[in-house]
This record gives structure tokens, sequence and C-alpha cells, in this order.
């Protein structure tokens, strides 16, 4: 029997049969024998037809990470059981190595961003992460011939163009990649076992790539030949959730006072928590890097209990302006280095929108629930309700992105009553001491009403108030409208909460909030309130923004929609730090004797959920439609065994 044809297409090989060969074995046939089960011919090749020719003694065995303990295992049939297929809990992953581990992509740098952005370790054939790699083995073969050989070969198309497999080089220490030609392997290698490494060229992608390939390893000798495959799938690109330490806070280096302020007090609070990580500037000239990008990862089994991991960072699905591009530059060319990767998962000639900013993405901690696992958390992003048409409402890129990493796969929250849009303006995830081991934390108009509301009633005449009297905020119709809009729509979402992940009202606590259409005018001149008393040297705040009159009167619409923003400062919109340490923004709500009422509300509603809060000026932050959350980012610990619960 001559050997099979094979056809070198990209990264692997595929099987053809000659039409000679074709021809005679056809599908369905009387008088001519099938293939046996190695897949070697029978015996109408030989005279002695219709007997069976003895089947070869040797047997192609080619195995991965199959049952996930970190090692690849030909001494025992540990990863045999379903080496063929790939479900969530078994099956063999391997990573996408897109990092820029010596920098040479920066040589890229003010030549074509472009360009730059595609490059990355696996951009050729050449491999230069070779720690990253996962393994594949084949079981050392006896009884093989001089005239033996063995081919590796891809699944698909799709998965040669993303997928890469290498051999060791002749220095023992270096990788060739295995392609053309270079896919035969002797008697020698197949009788000591083939020790090969696999790795992406990309991360899944909706409507691209699923992330799954099966290598198969044929052997052929002397007529004879034995065929066997194993499936693997890149690993998933995760996002962080709270219960994962912080390991690094990001903040923009804008030297201005709310900035310092901020950053000093999340200083503060680290040294308080124990907490060894840093605060590092972002040189960049925006305020919201939350929005510019999330900090997320990949991770699969290392040998000796070990994780191989690579950290991503996911660039926002930001809109252009000129030869502005500060997300891509802030990702691929500051982040991007050893052992972080960059993705772009966007088309880029569709313009961004602000559902695509990464604050409008929020992780779950892990849970369980209805049968299901999700052992690395689960996210929420904003976006429309179903009943709501056009672009504005449509779910950002990202939710398909992620989507398609399927572990997380996302819930969506209706945020377009917001005039941002974000989830983090209403809802933020804590950790908790108790079985479920996370709380939520959601906004509350109602309950910011009804402290403007017990002020009236108590006939107390506050300090300070956010608009000029708390009197006209109770009676402006349009303020209470907007008040219902957004306590409708955040009961909606936490039944949305509910239904997905089981949570009850007894682990959702409640932060009074006040929402309205239109933020303050920094530029008014500022002008005494109609109930607040002439400022003394004990409240000389004249100059403060919170004694500033408020403009109420532009309505912002979205396709017809009112859409409203926090008139507060956003207690929710806060920074997570270790497991009871909070900062928030200051409310600036009305103060009575020394207390401002909110501060107070607020401090007792984050007290019940285990959390001391810390409260930061971030008044300049806030008019410009974000608060502390949005200013900052963070690098957390790449969570272990996300693959198992």
């Amino acid at each position: 029997m001559r050997p099979a044809t094979l056809l070198a297409l990209g990264l692997g090989l595929v099987q053809a049969r000659p039409p000679s060969l074709a021809s005679a074995h056809p599908a369905v046939s009387s008088d001519k024998p099938p293939a046996d089960d190695s897949g070697a011919t029978l015996a109408s090749r030989s005279p002695d037809w219709p007997c069976k020719r003895a089947a070869p003694k040797w047997k192609a065995d080619i195995r991965a990470d199959t049952n996930r303990d970190g090692r690849v295992s030909i001494k025992d049939d540990s990863d045999v059981d379903g080496k063929a297929n790939w479900t969530e809990t078994r099956g063999a992953l391997f990573l996408a190595n897109i990092a820029d581990s010596n920098r040479r992509c920066l040589n890229l740098l003010g030549k074509d961003l472009d360009k730059l952005m595609h490059c990355n370790d696996s951009s050729d054939n050449v491999q230069r992460a070779p720690e990253r790699m996962a393994r594949i083995r084949t079981v050392p073969m006896h009884g093989l011939g001089a005239s033996a050989f063995g081919r590796i070969t891809v699944s698909n198309d799709t998965a040669r163009r993303f997928v890469r497999i290498f051999r060791p080089g002749s220095s023992g220490s270096d990788w060739n990649i295995v392609e053309g030609d270079s896919a035969s392997f002797s008697p020698k290698e197949l009788k000591e076992g083939l020790m090969l490494g696999i790795d992406a060229r990309d991360t899944r992608k909706h409507g691209v790539w699923d992330g799954k390939v099966t290598v198969t390893l044929t052997v052929e000798d002397g007529g004879k030949r034995s065929t066997d495959s194993v499936m693997l799938r890149v690993a998933p690109v995760l996002t962080h959730h709270h219960l994962q330490p912080i390991e690094a806070v990001y903040v923009p280096s804008h030297d201005d006072s709310t900035m310092r302020g901020i950053s000093e007090q999340i200083r503060n609070l680290l040294k308080l928590a124990k907490i060894p990580a840093a605060v590092k500037e972002v040189s960049t000239r925006h305020t919201w890097i939350q929005d510019l990008f999330e900090s997320a990862y990949m991770s699969i089994p290392g040998p000796n209990h070990t994780d191989i991991t690579l950290r991503v960072m996911v660039e926002a699905e930001l809109q252009r302006v000129g030869s502005d591009r500060e997300a891509e530059t802030l990702t691929f060319v500051d982040f991007r280095k050893e052992g972080f990767a960059a993705v772009q998962y966007w088309d880029d000639g569709k313009p961004g929108r602000s559902f695509g900013h990464m604050g409008n993405f929020e992780t779950i901690p892990p849970y369980e629930h209805k049968g299901r696992k999700y052992p690395a958390g689960r996210l929420v992003i904003g976006g429309p309700r179903g009943d709501e048409a056009g672009d504005r409402h449509e779910p950002p890129l990202g939710f398909h992105y992620f989507q398609a990493q399927e572990t997380q796969d996302p819930i969506l929250l209706h945020s377009t009553w917001l005039s941002v849009g974000h989830v983090d303006e209403f809802i933020h995830f804590l950790p908790a001491e108790t079985p479920r081991r996370w709380s939520v934390m959601v906004s509350d108009p109602r309950a910011g009403m009804q402290l403007l509301k017990d002020i009236q009633d108590r006939g107390l005449v506050p300090y300070r108030t956010i608009w000029p009297t708390v009197g006209s905020l109770l009676a402006s119709e349009e303020f209470r409208r907007d008040n219902k809009i957004a306590s409708k729509a955040i009961d909606a979402n936490i039944a949305t909460l509910k239904e997905e992940t089981g949570i009850t009202d007894g682990e959702i606590f409640r932060v009074p909030a006040l929402y309205s259409r239109s933020l303050p005018h920094a530029s008014r001149e500022p002008k005494m309130m109609a109930d607040v008393p002439q400022a003394n040297s004990r409240h000389e705040q004249r100059s403060h923004p919170s004694n500033r009159l408020h403009d109420h009167g532009t309505v912002e619409r979205r396709g017809g929609t009112i859409t409203v923003t926090a008139y507060l400062p956003g207690a929710i919109n806060g920074l997570v730090v270790g497991k009871s340490q909070y900062l928030s923004p200051k409310p600036w709500g009305p103060v009575i004797g020394d207390t401002d009422v909110f501060e107070k509300a607020i401090k007792e509603a984050f007290a019940k959920a285990k959390f001391n809060v810390t409260f930061v000026d971030d008044w300049t932050v806030h008019e410009a439609h974000g608060e502390i959350h949005c200013a900052t980012n963070t690098l957390r610990e790449m969570k272990k065994n996300w693959w198992t619960m």
C-alpha cells in the first residue's frame, strides 16, 4: 500500500486519499471490504482475500492533559477517557500565546499602530515563550519497521489558522514549528514517544473560532496504518471578581487635588487592610481608566500543582476621534510585555459606544445555581431591555466576546435608563463571610428620597443641601419622576439577578442614592441656599462645589427615552479594598448638626455587609459623570483552578 497523500495547509496537514484508493473503498459495498478499526485495509489488497490481514501490533496513541491535573500521563489511562471530546469539566486546555515577551513589537511604535497591535509572541512561527505551551505526548510505539513514519495533523482550516504545534529542536532547548515536510516523524522518534507543544495565535472569538482543535497522529508502516486523536480547547479569557486579592491599583497620572486625594486614600486603605499592593500611575490624558481596559487573564493546569498563566488586558470598545487612540496605546504599548497580553475584540471600523466601555462590565464571584456552576464567577454587562431597539439598544460587542468564552456566560442587565449606561453606577459585588461568600450592594433611590422626606417631616433645617432646598427637591415633579425611573429599573435588575444567581433579599444591601437628568455646572457663581445659614468659621464652604446652585433644567434623551445620572456622588461607584474596606465618594448630602445624613446612612448600609467605609472627595470627577471606580482600575490575583468549582 502506498501512503495516503498529505497536503500541507497552513499549520497542519490534511489527509487526502488518492482517487484510486478512494474509489476502492466506497461508503457502502457488498463485494469490497472496508477498513479495519485501526485504519489498515482488509485482505482485498492481498491474494488470500477474504481473510483479514492481521492488525498491526503497534497502535497510534496521542494524549494531552485531558483530566487537567497538569501533566500528560502515558503510563496509565488517566488521560484516555473522553480525550477525543471536550466538555466544561474534562478536556485538555492550552493558552493563546499573545504577550510580547521581549517587547520586539515596540520596534513598530511610531510607524504603524495597527501592525504593532497584530504583532505578538505568536504572530509568526517562532516560539518565544515555550513555558506557556501546553504539552501533547504520544505513547512509545514498538515493533515499527525502518520505513515507518508518523504525521501530526490539525482538524480543520479554522483551527490551522489559529493553532501552532511545535517539536523539540536539535539543541533540546529550542522548538521548531510542525509544518509542511517537517511534520514527518521517524521510527526512532515514534519508538521513543513524541513530546510536542501547542499554543494559539488568538483567543476565542464570537463568529470566528470557538477555540477547539483536534490533533491527530497518523502512523504508517508497510501498508498498515493507525490513527488516534485528542481534542483540546484554548482557555477562556476571564475577568476578575472581588474575592481575588488586589495586586495593584491603577490611577491616572493627573496632577490635580482630586486624584491626589483619591490615590492617598487608596494607599491608606491598602495599608489598613494589610494588602501589599502598589498604587501605580498610568500615563494617560483620560480620567476614566476603568473604561479604557479590563484586566483579565487566562490560565491552565501546570506541572506540580502549579498554573500556567497569562494576564490579558482587554481593550475597550472606544470610538476613535482623529488620532486619539489612547486605549490601544495603553493596552498594546504600555501594558503588553512578558506575561501581559492585549486583546482587541471589536471591529475597529465600528464606532465605539459607552456600553462598550469597561466600567459597564462587572463580575459576580463564583457560585452555583440551578445545576450550573460558575467557578470563575459570571459577568454582568449593561445593555437594553428585550423590547428596546436601535443602535443604542444593542448589547455591547463585548457581550458577544465574553459569551464566546462561555465560562463566565454574561448576564445582560438593563442600563439604558442611565445617561452613561454603565452597571457600576448602580451595582457592586462585595466579599462576604457567608456560605455564598459574596453579597450585592445596590443603589436605592427610594431610600435616598426617604432621607429627604425625613428631614422635611421633622422640620429640620440642614446646613448644606445639593439643590436650593430639600423642600424644592421634594416638590419637583421632574425630580420625583427621575427617581421613580431609577427605582423601577433597579428593581427589574435585582429580579434578574435573583433569577440568575439565587441571591436572596437578605444578601442584598441597599445604599441610599438620588438620580436626576442633569448634573451641576461648576462654572456657575456660588450662591447661598434658601434654607442654609450664612457660612461661618465652622462651615466656611462657600467656594466648595456643594454650595453651588445646580442647573436642573436640561433633559437628556436617547432615542426619545429620558435618561438619568447620579445626582449626589454615587456611593455604589467606589472601590472594594480587601474583605472589609470600601472607598466611597463623599456624597455631600444635607448636614444636620455636624452629620451628613447621607454619609451616615451609607455607612450603616455597608456595615450590614461587614464593610467599613472611608469617604473621599471626588466632586470634580462626579461633575464629569463619573466617580472613584470610573477613575481607577485594578490588577488582581489570578484565580487558581477555575476549571474546578
